[in-house]
């Protein structure tokens, strides 16, 4: 994550209500960026999971974004900073979303 879009997620985060609970799709925190990525700080007190590919820092929930293991309209808010460029069918991760999305969800 760049300083960037950590300022775009605090600002969307301390702007808009969004509506729990929150999927962090992309969650890992890179060694040395953790300042930059970890956005648990930013949505204390609120239902939040992180997701990624693979396990570690941040990371609540191991998976694919392109096939979750989330029941439909379960999921709020799904938040993601520079992870669908990493997603080799990211038109199928979009699917998910919209699937495990509420229909007063954020994304």
């Amino acid at each position: 994550m760049t300083p960037f879009l950590r300022g775009l997620a605090q600002a969307v985060i301390e702007t808009f209500d969004l509506p729990e609970p929150i999927l962090e799709v992309g969650s890992y925190q890179v060694p040395g960026q953790e300042h930059l990525c970890d956005l648990r700080p930013l949505l204390a007190g609120r239902e939040h999971a992180g997701l990624d590919a693979r396990p570690g820092p941040g990371v609540d929930i191991v998976g694919d974004v392109q096939a979750l293991d989330l029941p439909d309209a379960s999921v709020g808010t799904v938040l993601a900073f520079s992870t669908f460029e990493h997603v080799p069918r990211f038109w199928k991760g979009f699917d998910e979303v919209h699937r495990v999305l509420r229909p007063d969800g954020v994304f």
